[in-house]
C-alpha cells in the first residue's frame, strides 16, 4: 500500500515534471521542469544578451507560444545580423508566406524598414494566428 506522502509526492512530480525537448539539447523527451519553459523562457526574453532573447524566443516559438514573437520582431532592427536573420527566417516559417516582402539587408535603413514591415504584420496578426498550427522543427531554425 502506498502512503498518502508518497502520493502526494507522485502527483508533485507529474505536475511539475514533463518530458519535453529543451533547445540547446540534443535528446527529446528530457525530463525538465515545467516551470522552465512556463517561467523561465519568459523571463529570459528581457535578458541583455540578444542570443539568449533569441533562443528563449526560439523555445517558446517551437513550444507554439507567443509570447516570442515581438521579441524576433525587435531583434530585426536591434540584434547582431546573424541573429537578425535567423530571427527573420524564424517569422517567415510561422508567416507561411502571408509575411510582409521586405528583405533584411545590411544598412541601418533596410533593417529598420523590414522590422518595421514585420512589426505591420504582428500587430495586424496577433490575433487570428495559430502557432499550434505551425510545424517547426528545431532543423529550421
Amino acid at each position: 500500500m502506498v502512503s498518502a506522502s508518497r502520493r502526494s509526492a507522485k502527483r508533485w512530480a507529474r505536475k511539475t515534471w514533463s518530458p519535453t525537448w529543451v533547445p540547446g539539447t540534443s535528446k527529446a523527451g528530457t525530463l525538465v521542469p515545467r516551470i522552465s519553459v512556463q517561467v523561465l523562457y519568459p523571463a529570459l526574453l528581457t535578458d541583455k544578451e540578444p542570443a539568449v532573447r533569441f533562443r528563449a524566443a526560439q523555445g517558446l516559438v517551437c513550444g507554439h507560444d507567443s509570447r516570442g514573437l515581438p521579441v524576433l520582431v525587435e531583434l530585426l532592427d536591434k540584434g547582431p545580423m546573424n541573429l537578425a536573420l535567423q530571427a527573420e527566417d524564424l517569422l517567415s516559417l510561422i508567416a507561411n508566406e502571408k509575411g510582409p516582402n521586405a528583405p533584411l539587408g545590411e544598412s541601418a535603413e533596410l533593417r529598420k524598414k523590414c522590422h518595421d514591415a514585420w512589426q505591420e504584420w504582428y500587430n495586424t496578426n496577433k490575433a487570428t494566428f495559430d502557432l499550434a498550427k505551425v510545424q517547426v522543427d528545431e532543423t529550421d531554425v
